[in-house]
């Protein structure tokens, strides 16, 4: 019996992935604050500015997974 992977099973995995992976409950819940609610109150304010930080850090990892990711495109070229 042999075991036949599939094409692509060698790949590395995406480092924009990776990068996100920790923030995907910020990103899921800045997704649901989205939908035009409006903040009403101070906790939901506070939880509003939470989130926005999180998904800051979320655009600083993607930018530093991105640069990473060309860095070597960039040393060939």
């Amino acid at each position: 019996m042999t075991n036949v992977a599939a094409i692509g099973h060698n790949n590395p995995p995406d480092p924009i992935d990776e990068a996100t992976a920790p923030f995907a409950d910020a990103i899921a819940e800045a997704e649901n604050w989205l939908d035009g609610t409006k903040v009403t109150n101070e906790a939901q304010m506070k939880a509003v500015d939470a989130i926005l930080k999180d998904v800051r850090a979320a655009l600083t990892a993607v930018t530093k997974a991105e640069k990473a990711a060309a860095a070597p495109l960039h040393a060939a070229w």
